[in-house]
């Protein structure tokens, strides 16, 4: 084990399936009992993103990707966008989502458009 928290473990792949996103699950058994330290390092990453290596033979340097994992975490548009469906959901939920969403969107954009200087 290493600062770097990443770790290296002889792993079987024993299963695949889809998800409804398009993703994949994936399903692996260690081939190896694991020290309780690597079990800690291991629990850590449950829910996070990374990259994940499988090869049936050991990696040479070039198979490690240069560049970090795409992260999964929502914009803060799509966050914004969240929040309003739910507001609208609890309090309103008559008519179109989309039709209330876009004025209440304009409504947001107007009130920070008013804090702006005057630009004439």
């Amino acid at each position: 084990m290493d600062d770097r928290k990443t770790f290296e473990v002889p792993a079987r792949l024993d299963g695949v399936s889809t998800k409804s996103d398009g993703s994949a699950g994936l399903r692996f058994t260690t081939g190896l009992e694991m020290k309780p330290a690597e079990m800690t390092l291991l629990f850590q990453y449950v829910r996070t993103e990374g990259f994940l290596l499988f090869a049936m033979n050991q990696f040479q340097d070039s198979d490690i990707p240069k560049t970090n994992a795409p992260s999964n975490e929502k914009s803060p548009a799509k966050r914004l966008r969240s929040v309003l469906f739910v507001n609208w959901k609890e309090n309103i939920d008559t008519g179109d989502f989309e039709v209330w969403y876009k004025k209440e969107m304009e409504k947001i954009i107007d009130h920070y458009k008013s804090k702006l200087p005057d630009r004439s």
